[in-house]
Order: C-alpha cells, then sequence, then structure tokens
C-alpha cells in the first residue's frame, strides 16, 4: 500500500464560547457551518480554500430543536447549498442562503451525524446506535446498517470518498466495513485498544481516521478486498479530547476538534510528502 504522509498541526482557531459538536465545510472549503452543545442554533463563518485557516463567522441559522450536527449539501439540480441540520427527532433541509426549510425528514433515533453524496443521498447516525440512509427527496428511508449491539450508544460512523463503503463503529474498539450498494457487511476488525469515539474517512485514498481516549489514529484502507484491516500507520497524536474530525473536501489537511473548544487543523508533512 503507498506511504501515508505524516500529518503535522498548523494551526489553532477557536469559533465559540462552547465545545463544538459538528463542523462541516462546503465543497468549495471556503464556508464552513458549526453546531454546539450550548447553542440553539448552525454557525455559519468563512474560511480561507488556500490554507484551510477559519474566519469570522458570518450567519446563524436558528433551530426550533437544538441541533446536534449541520452539513452541507449541493443540490445537484438546482445548484442551490443547503444545510442539513440533525436533531433528536430527524433532519431539516435548509436552503444555506435564506434560512428556508425545504423538507423534514423525522427520524426515531434522530440524526446526531451527518454525511451526504449525490446531492441528494444523507447517512444519519442515530442516538440508538445504527446508520440511517435516506433519500432526501423522498420521506421514508430506504435502508439501514446496524452492528446490533445489545448495548446501542450514538453511532459513530464514516462513508469513504466514493460512497461505497461505510464504516460503522462497534464495541471495544472493533470496526465494521458495509457495502452500500449491497446493503451487507464485508469485513469487522479491532484498530483501537478501547471504544471508537469519531471516524472520519479522506475525500481521496479511503485513509481512516479513527480516535479512542487515547490516540488519534489513521488506517490507510485504500484496498478493501483484503481480509483484515492494516494495522495503523500513523499515531498522530496523544490526546484525550478528541470529539470529532473534518477532512478537507480537495486536500489532505483535517482538523480535529476537542473538549478544549478548540479546531486544531493538520495537513501533510512537506518534508515526509516529498520523500514518499
Amino acid at each position: 500500500m503507498p506511504n501515508i504522509p505524516c500529518p503535522v498541526p498548523a494551526a489553532t482557531t477557536l469559533v465559540s464560547s462552547s465545545r463544538i459538536s459538528s463542523l462541516t465545510l462546503n465543497r468549495p472549503a471556503d464556508l464552513f457551518a458549526s453546531t454546539s452543545t450550548d447553542d440553539g442554533f448552525v454557525t455559519i463563518g468563512t474560511t480561507d480554500p488556500e490554507t484551510g485557516a477559519f474566519g469570522e463567522s458570518t450567519a446563524e441559522l436558528n433551530c426550533s430543536k437544538r441541533p446536534l450536527c449541520a452539513l452541507f449539501m449541493d443540490d445537484e439540480r438546482t445548484r442551490q447549498s443547503l444545510v442539513l441540520v440533525g436533531s433528536s427527532s430527524g433532519i431539516h433541509i435548509v436552503d444555506a442562503q435564506s434560512g428556508a426549510i425545504f423538507r423534514y425528514l423525522t427520524g426515531k433515533g434522530g440524526a446526531t451525524s451527518l454525511y451526504s453524496w449525490l446531492g441528494c443521498m444523507v447517512a444519519a447516525g442515530e442516538t440508538r446506535g445504527g446508520v440511517t440512509l435516506w433519500d432526501a427527496r423522498v420521506d421514508e428511508p430506504v435502508a439501514h446498517f446496524s452492528t446490533n449491539s445489545l448495548n446501542p450508544k450514538r453511532s459513530v460512523f464514516a462513508v469513504d470518498g466514493s460512497a461505497r463503503v461505510l464504516a460503522l463503529a462497534g464495541e471495544s474498539g472493533m470496526v465494521h466495513l458495509y457495502d452500500i450498494g449491497a446493503r451487507k457487511e464485508i469485513v469487522e476488525k479491532k484498530i483501537c485498544p478501547t471504544e471508537v469515539k469519531v471516524m472520519s474517512f479522506s475525500p481521496k485514498m479511503r485513509l481512516l481516521l479513527a480516535a479512542d481516549v487515547q490516540r488519534l489514529r489513521i488506517v490507510n484502507l485504500s484496498d478493501i478486498t483484503v481480509s483484515t484491516f492494516p494495522p495503523p500507520a500513523q499515531n498522530i497524536l496523544n490526546l484525550q479530547s478528541v470529539t470529532g474530525m473534518l477532512w478537507d473536501p480537495t486536500t489532505c489537511r483535517f482538523v480535529a476538534r476537542g473538549t478544549d473548544k478548540l479546531l486544531r487543523l493538520y495537513r501533510p508533512d512537506d518534508a515526509d510528502s516529498e520523500g514518499s
């Protein structure tokens, strides 16, 4: 498998006075949207697509229920920029410019995390441990993924850049890989010594960032035909406060957020990249 450039810290930013519960970038990577544990609105602000640096907050989307997560989605047909807002009862689909609500998707498990592709497909992590797959143009879910755990918790999942593979965290550091199209499990493997708290796939190369309470790791899953996962290629940092990660849509940069309210921007080590 190809070498993975080692990510190094590039910047640290504070965008909210309370702990950030979700963070999303639009496709050009010049806008961000975030939710926090104490606020009843979604914050929208600017970013520098060249450096990845976060700028000022520019708008707030007020919500009838406290937002648990937010995600940018571009409607492929109308070219409108939408914001998906997850709550304990479902998903609001909101126009990013006007704040008008287009559609409301009601789910029993709510939506604590979101991922979308093709301008209409949405994967929503649930409070009860599964992942519901939606077509945003209709009112009913089209599929559901679950590890069938006897002790369901808030789901931790990630979808790869090609929208072929869904990774869902199980118990005691286990991760389950599913074929989204076939709706079946491919393989499962223990990648962390303790429970996986957050995961995120890179937009290219199918690199999986995974964090437990001890470390943030990166695993190369570019070849899913192998019967077992390769070991983590990098232990990026020892940090007990990682609560989420977000890859830049166009580069190998990513942002890690934590309980200390800070956003930490990481980029590939240029020296490492040149030597690989």
